[in-house]
This record gives C-alpha cells, structure tokens and sequence, in this order.
C-alpha cells in the first residue's frame, strides 16, 4: 500500500526541492500511456528539461510495515520498461528493502531510498540541473620571429631548428607548438554555462634559447629568441548529451551521476558530480586511446618560456 503520509512528505520535499527550476514539473498520481496505449499510474512523476534534453523520472512510494519484497521491484521495472520516455526510476520505501529486492533494482536501474533519507540535498542529486555547453578550442601560432645573434636570414616555419645540446633536428613551428603545449597546455575542448559567450584572446609569447641553432639553406645559424603571439579562439559545436548514467564510482557503495558528451569532432567527455560535492568534474575520454597513438618528439627542451596576455584595445574587432 502507500499511505497518503509518506506519499505528503515526499512530495513536499520534491515541491520544495525544485520550486525555483521553470522548467521542472511534477505529477502526482500520474498516468502515463504506455507502448501499447494502456494508461500506467506513477506515484509521482517529474518531467524536467536540461539544455533542450527531456528528462523524466519515475517514483514509486510504499509504506509498507515490513522491507519491500523483489515482487513489488519487479512490478515497478515491468511498468516503467514499457514507457521509454522514462530516463530514471526510483523507489522509496519506510522500511528499506529485501535483500534480493536490492539486488534485482541495481541490475534494473531503480535506485532505493529509505523515506529518512530524502531530503532536499538528496532529491536535487537526481539530476544534473545544469549541463555546460562544450566549446571547441583552436590554438594558432602567428607573427613567429627568430632574434638570431649576427646576421638574420630568411627564414621559413618549416625550416629545421636544433635545440641546446640537441644532435637532432625538428621544424621550427614543430618546436614552438610542442614547448607551448608543455608549458601552457589546454583542452580541446572546454565548457562554458548556456548563453555564456568566449571571446578570442591573444598572448606574446617569447622563448629564451641561446646556444640553439635554425638550419636555413644548409647552414646553421645561432638563436638567441624565439616569439610569436597565440592567439585562442572559441567556437561552438554540436553535441550529442546522455543523461543521467549512475555508475559506482571510487569506493564500494559510493556513486556518481554523469552526464556523456560526445562532441561532433569525436571527441568524448564525461562530466561527473559526485555525491558528495556539488562541482561537476571534466574527465576526457579519449585518454587511454591517445597512449598508444600519440606521436612522442624525441627531444625534452626545458625553455625558458614567458607568456603575456595581450589586451585588446578594441573589443568589436
């Protein structure tokens, strides 16, 4: 049975939870039709959007005098399959749940709760209720100039540059991009909260290596400084966003909710808020994949390296 007490006071703090969420809606006694166009009742029912992604999720409550059984587990996942739209399910319960029950609902993705536990930290954990939008990074060299000691020649990028103590060679831009991204390394991509706008930043970036030496037309000629400006650029991209994945994370009963990002240039991320904090964390997908594949330069050149942000005197530039 559900009592209309437990069925109040989990409402409440659902209502309360997230009565300043516009975009969040929640039914009571809910009926929903099915795949077949049978009408199922939900004890409570939240619909919600997330960066133009619906999310529902399904709640059952029961106060049963005893744990809830696996029968009544099963009956739940049954009522909830056969309405794909559902993206969560979750059963409450005044006195927990059989053993067996707890073992069918993590195989079928319901999480429990006991009525003591639900609270407005608890039911504002169900969801992500902010997806940061990914924005795809470019990072270009320009304006590259070589200080040589003596005699400056024509030089081109691609000419082959031998760092201190180094025998072997590398092209010049090879060289910059590989000790700025040692130095100042960044994402490929980053994420910003929705109508959050990057704009393009510049930095100067200067080199010191004496004793280093730029090959140009078959001779070795001595450098003293290398500089360039970087110059960041930010550009949105589409993305394909899977909600709500709740996996073990870390130690043994401890979970986190993650949100997948599957931008349109392969890139994946995962963004991950852990229970116990409310900072969503960035992890990149890709990073097992690139130790196999990832091209190592032969040479480490520790550069004195100096960086400064250019101010732009225009912003509409």
């Amino acid at each position: 049975m559900r009592s209309d007490k437990i069925f109040e006071t989990v409402n409440h703090i659902i209502q309360t939870s997230y009565k300043d969420n516009p975009n969040t809606k929640i039914h009571q006694n809910y009926k929903i039709p099915n795949r077949g166009g049978r009408k199922r009742e939900i004890d409570i029912f939240i619909e919600t959007k997330i960066n133009d992604i619906e999310i529902q999720i399904a709640i059952e409550c029961k106060d049963y005098s005893s744990k809830v059984s696996v029968e009544k587990i099963e009956a739940f996942k049954a009522k909830c399959e056969r309405i794909p739209s559902i993206n969560k399910k979750i059963f409450i319960a005044k006195e927990g749940f059989q053993e067996d029950a707890k073992i069918a609902a993590e195989e079928f993705g319901i999480d429990l709760y006991l009525l003591k536990e639900i609270d407005k930290e608890q039911v504002l954990g169900w969801l992500i209720t902010e997806i940061p939008k990914p924005v795809f990074v470019t990072r270009d060299l320009t304006n590259l100039g070589v200080l040589f000691h003596g005699i400056a020649p024509k030089f081109e990028p691609d000419d082959i540059f031998f760092p201190e103590n180094q025998n072997q060679g590398v092209k010049l831009y090879e060289f910059l991009h590989e000790v700025i991204k040692r130095n100042y390394p960044t994402l490929p991509i980053v994420f910003v909260k929705e109508g959050e706008e990057l704009s393009k930043e510049v930095y100067e970036i200067t080199i010191d290596c004496d004793n280093s030496y730029l090959e140009v037309g078959g001779e070795k000629h001595k450098v003293k400084r290398i500089g360039a400006y970087m110059e960041i650029n930010y550009q949105d991209i589409e993305a394909q966003v899977s909600l709500n994945a709740f996996h073990n994370f870390g130690e043994e009963g401890h979970k986190a909710q993650t949100a997948t990002v599957i931008a349109e240039n392969g890139e994946i991320f995962s963004l991950v808020k852990k229970n116990d904090k409310n900072k969503i964390e960035v992890y990149i997908g890709k990073e097992s994949s690139e130790k196999g594949g990832k091209k190592e330069m032969k040479f480490i050149h520790m550069a004195d390296m100096k960086i400064e942000k250019i101010e732009k005197e225009n912003d509409s530039e």
